[in-house]
């Protein structure tokens, strides 16, 4: 098992995951941010 710390996981990069997850991160706010995916590679 792989153990990360952050502060923030979003479930899914659907365009409404992947919109939130690019501003969180564009933030600069000092978070980090994982977002989880399930499925195919793309």
């Amino acid at each position: 098992m792989i153990e990360k710390q952050t502060d923030i996981i979003l479930v899914g990069s659907g365009p409404g995951g992947a919109t939130v997850a690019r501003e969180l991160a564009r933030s600069n706010a000092g978070i980090t941010v994982t977002l989880l995916e399930r499925g195919r590679d793309w």
